[in-house]
């Protein structure tokens, strides 16, 4: 299950990616973006420091500081922001991601087909890059 850091993280970067320009973009204050996406301001402050050491933002302190991407949205997934801000919330099962806890699981065709499933999870999240989520003209994300 995608976590509320998570599915926050997504929200920022979905919020930043709106003002993305050719290299980069404005810093858009905390919050800006707290209000604008529904996210707690002091929440939004302890994720945005996982987000920038992980390099997806980049933050600027003063009167005309606040957040922008580190790098542009079409080169960042989905799946980025979800391992940056919780790795293990798109694993379906904990045998997919450590085989060896399972005695059962060589020939297992539950752990087989789990597995196949959180490839195409992956694969779908990897694929969903912010660009292409920013691109929805009817989708203000500051809604």
């Amino acid at each position: 299950m995608i976590t509320r850091e998570a599915d926050y993280g997504m929200r920022v970067i979905l919020a930043l990616s709106r003002g993305w320009k050719n290299g980069g973009g404005d810093h858009v204050s905390v919050g800006v973006i707290a209000q604008g996406m529904g996210i707690p301001y002091r929440f939004l402050r302890k994720i945005a420091g996982r987000m920038v050491a992980k390099g997806l933002i980049v933050s600027r302190r003063g009167k005309s500081g606040g957040l922008r991407l580190a790098r542009s949205p079409s080169k960042i997934s989905m799946l980025d922001v979800v391992n940056a801000m919780a790795p293990e919330s798109v694993d379906l099962s904990a045998c997919v991601r450590d085989p060896a806890i399972c005695g059962r699981s060589k020939g297992c065709p539950i752990g087989k087909a789990l597995g196949e499933l959180q490839n195409d999870l992956q694969n779908r999240m990897k694929v969903a890059t912010f660009d292409r989520l920013s691109a929805c003209e009817q989708c203000d994300p500051f809604r």
